[in-house]
């Protein structure tokens, strides 16, 4: 499948249903391959993301391959990357609902995580039929709660003791985030 350039400067190398997504300016040259599975594998099974990402006992797959082409290639699930350390997860919820999942690796975390988390956000917006992004981040993963903020997301609520950590029930904060209306 050819790459196509979308006004907001991506290149989008499968349908937006499907989608794994490169910024320009990161790569020359980006064509839909098993290129795209292994990346995303590599960022989500890295030591940094993968205990926060998943349930240790959890029903992702396994460490070395966390997430299955299945899932990647969901028409629920939206995953873009515009940077090769870092991936946006969006899965469909209903109609006009999306819930939002992010992994980055601590190298590529910072100003440069919060403009393209941001860019994520806006291409969602802009080219599905999403209105609203949720998410769900347990209190204990405070580097998460303030990224999810600097990204624009609002505190919406607190679902109690609902999210296994290190062998104690922790609160989760739900994030959200409206779409220009």
């Amino acid at each position: 499948m050819e790459a196509q350039l979308t006004n907001s400067g991506w290149v989008v190398t499968k349908p937006y249903n499907l989608g794994v997504v490169h910024q320009v300016q990161e790569v020359e040259k980006m064509r839909c391959s098993a290129v795209d599975f292994e990346n995303i594998n590599r960022v989500m099974s890295d030591d940094s993301v993968y205990p926060f990402a998943c349930s240790p006992n959890g029903s992702m797959c396994n460490v070395k391959n966390p997430v299955s082409i299945d899932f990647i290639n969901d028409k629920r699930v939206v995953i873009l990357s515009p940077h090769r350390d870092m991936i946006f997860i969006f899965i469909h919820y209903s109609d006009v609902l999306y819930q939002g999942h992010s992994a980055i690796l601590p190298e590529s975390r910072g100003k440069k995580a919060i403009k393209l988390g941001k860019d994520a956000c806006k291409w969602m917006f802009d080219n599905t039929k999403c209105c609203k992004i949720i998410g769900m981040t347990p209190v204990v993963f405070r580097g998460a709660i303030i990224f999810s903020l600097q990204v624009g997301f609002k505190k919406e609520g607190l679902i109690k003791k609902s999210h296994l950590f290190n062998g104690k029930m922790e609160d989760m904060i739900i994030f959200g985030m409206e779409g220009q209306q």
